[in-house]
């Protein structure tokens, strides 16, 4: 005996050109992007784990709320220090810093892969000792 079928069975089988493009795409894509690195891989990891649980898996449930409601007042406690932090010039300033580099490595490397360009090789250069102060 055969099972009956139904039309939403068909259409999830039959690519359309959408997909079909997007498919491309995708394979494309990978292909043209750079090997992570092993701390991209451990980001990896961490936002799947993240992703599948949600955040608030991170705290444990209370007997007054769930694990949302307790990570939503865990973090309310950090929100006066955040705040007198950011008051701060120096930390303003290394956050300036932080944020100028994320930006910088996230454009070449979205530009590399663009245009199918190689990692950027660095020159290193050794220190003797005899300069050292």
């Amino acid at each position: 005996r055969s099972l009956p079928d139904d039309g939403a069975e068909k259409e999830s089988k039959m690519p359309t050109p959408v997909a079909s493009f997007l498919d491309s795409l995708r394979e494309d894509l990978a292909e043209s992007l750079p090997e992570p690195t092993e701390s991209m891989k451990r980001t990896m990891k961490l936002g799947l784990l993240l992703g599948t649980r949600g955040a608030s898996s991170l705290a444990t449930t209370t007997s007054r709320g769930n694990a949302a409601s307790a990570t939503a007042s865990t973090i309310s406690k950090f929100t006066p220090l955040v705040r007198k932090l950011s008051q701060e010039p120096r930390v303003r300033q290394k956050a300036g810093e932080i944020v100028a580099r994320l930006s910088e490595r996230l454009v070449s490397r979205g530009l590399r892969a663009a245009f199918s360009l190689p990692p950027p090789e660095f020159e290193t250069t050794v220190v003797d000792d005899d300069n050292k102060k």
